[in-house]
């Protein structure tokens, strides 16, 4: 296996294969956007270098993902799309090639099979996903080599890290995070402004009255919310309706940058729709992205943004994991969950350099103490790498 020539390692990449190289096993803790994959294609120049008739079997969580693998793999390298096979819920080839791409779904039932048709290395991208009791059958089997990817490997809610993953994978060999990343230059310049939403006294007042009137009685409306709460009336209406504000802000954040690459980031399908909806009647064009589409309809919005041909893209958890956006460099997280890994990935949507662009700016909408202390601590861990700001904005 050889590289393509336009391809040189970074400094990191090449301590981190000389890391993985010692045992030929190891996890590899790297920021999203750092340059994972490069640094698996020397981790597998040297696996087939030793085993020329090996097999690789790389395990990835998503199609979004799988396709990526594809396309990285036939451009970069010498290894030609017919020796690729891929495998998931649409596509089960009859025999194992040289290549072996997995969804993780998949990879739970054939990896192990797979494991006894030849000297094999396996890949696992994303690999905390595959800490989950289910997801971990996708390690099982005898490899010649095993690498584990993730910027994030340790696993929040359980020890599947401990018992699970690095039995199979090894223990983490190399770290690669924000701040060395952006001193190598791996990474943009990026800053951080964070908007506490709410309302004051006065909104709330007229908000009440507002939906005391209200007819819509649909299932957590905020005028159900005002119907049925007790004592605790004010902050339940002030929470239901401070929730409903991250649409018009996603909105009016998106439409102060135009002319730049915006990727606009929600929890709720129905939510995201409803921000391309708004922006579209304010004649600005936008693509969505998110697992109610079709396949085909959802690669197709990701090629436009991509192309530039439309420059907001409007998404949920589904881009969380799986796609290169380099050229975006305007993120808005309108809603997220309380998830450290979620963040990163999403921070790593826009730090990735592109033709142009020397910077990025992440907005991030807020509610209440528990988010304004997760993001107080992430600023403190930044210092010295990000620029943050902070501000308050109320309902006119």
């Amino acid at each position: 296996m050889e590289l393509d020539r336009s391809i040189i390692p970074r400094r990191w990449q090449i301590e981190a294969f000389k890391a993985w190289d010692k045992e030929f096993a190891g996890i590899a803790r790297v920021v999203t956007g750092g340059g994972k994959t490069v640094f698996s294609f020397l981790c597998l120049k040297r696996f087939f270098s030793e085993y020329p008739d090996g097999k690789a079997i790389i395990v990835v969580p998503t199609i979004a993902l799988l396709d990526q693998w594809f396309v990285d793999i036939s451009d970069a390298t010498d290894i030609d799309e017919t020796e690729i096979a891929c495998y998931s819920g649409n596509s089960k080839p009859e025999h194992p090639k040289r290549v072996n791409i997995l969804v993780l779904n998949t990879a739970r039932l054939v990896s192990q099979d797979l494991s006894n048709s030849g000297t094999t290395f396996l890949i696992v991208d994303e690999c905390h996903r595959a800490g989950a009791i289910e997801n971990s059958r996708a390690l099982m089997g005898n490899h010649e080599a095993t690498l584990g990817l993730s910027a994030t490997p340790e696993r929040e809610a359980d020890d599947g890290f401990v018992t699970r993953i690095t039995p199979a994978l090894g223990p983490v060999v190399y770290d690669y995070d924000y701040r060395t990343a952006k001193t190598d230059g791996v990474i943009v310049d990026f800053d951080l402004m964070n908007i506490e939403i709410g309302f004051s006294a006065g909104d709330l007042n007229r908000l009440q009255t507002r939906l005391k009137n209200s007819k819509d009685t649909s299932e957590g409306s905020a005028s159900v919310v005002l119907a049925t709460s007790s004592g605790s009336k004010s902050t339940k209406i002030t929470r239901s309706a401070e929730r409903a504000l991250r649409v018009p802000w996603a909105v009016k954040l998106a439409l102060s940058h135009k002319r730049e690459r915006v990727i606009v980031f929600h929890e709720r399908v129905a939510d995201v729709e409803s921000i391309a909806e708004f922006l579209a009647g304010l004649g600005q064009n936008s693509v969505t992205y998110h697992s109610s589409l079709s396949d085909s309809h959802r690669r197709d919005n990701l090629r436009l943004f991509r192309r530039g041909i439309v420059n907001m893209l409007v998404t949920c958890r589904a881009l969380d994991e799986g796609a290169n956006v380099p050229e975006a460099n305007i993120a808005i997280v309108a809603h997220s969950t309380s998830s450290t890994r979620q963040r990163i990935q999403r921070l790593g949507r826009v730090l990735r350099p592109a033709h142009s662009k020397r910077r990025a700016l992440v907005y991030t909408l807020y509610v209440g103490d528990d988010q304004r202390i997760r993001l107080s601590k992430e600023a403190a861990n930044l210092e010295g790498v990000a620029d943050v700001s902070w501000s308050r904005g109320t309902i006119h």
